[in-house]
């Protein structure tokens, strides 16, 4: 079924919105969420959370893009469950490391009540990576979007860890750069 015609049955409030994105998109959300948690039953979990939260949140929202819609909500929810579960651990898992990679060029302690300045920073990341030969780009999402280690990087994209390691540097360091000149990062 088209994204269209699904979005259309939760417009509808059918309840085969839910069948239908099932059908399409459960191994994409699993493969969201479980690069995050690690975990299958938690991975369940948190594709039971995306769906309801896509039924609750269309209407009155309309994606234009619906993949994408759901890949956001599966990575917040993903996001969400991760940090209840480490709430009270530090360790050195592939969540924190990427987080902790990224922090260089976002302040990830900034005011985010501010959804000005919140937004403001989501457009010039967009605009950064829009601005990025697609091979970086896509090294760079996969690894801070998608959570994936820098091997599973290598592997998936036929090159050396090296290389994913020293790309994932240079770009970050163009990234905080690119932020500097916007006065969004001091």
């Amino acid at each position: 079924m088209e994204d269209k015609e699904i979005i259309e049955l939760f417009l509808g409030r059918s309840e085969n919105a839910i069948c239908e994105t099932d059908k399409k998109y459960r191994s994409f959300c699993r493969s969201i969420a479980y690069n995050i948690l690690h975990d299958h039953g938690e991975t369940d979990e948190c594709i039971n959370d995306t769906y309801l939260k896509l039924w609750n949140s269309i209407p009155p929202q309309k994606p234009e893009k619906l993949n994408n819609y759901i890949a956001k909500i599966t990575r917040n929810a993903a996001l969400y469950l991760y940090k209840r579960k480490h709430r009270l651990k530090r360790g050195g898992d592939m969540v924190e490391i990427a987080l902790s990679e990224i922090a260089e060029c976002v302040d990830m302690h900034n005011n985010v009540e501010n959804k000005t300045e919140e937004k403001e920073t989501e457009q010039a990341i967009t605009e950064f990576l829009d601005g990025l030969d697609s091979s970086k780009r896509i090294i760079f999402l996969l690894r801070y979007w998608y959570f994936m280690s820098v091997k599973e990087i290598a592997k998936r994209q036929e090159i050396s860890e090296v290389n994913v390691r020293t790309s994932l540097h240079r770009t970050r360091k163009q990234l905080k750069e690119f932020l500097k000149e916007r006065e969004i990062y001091q």
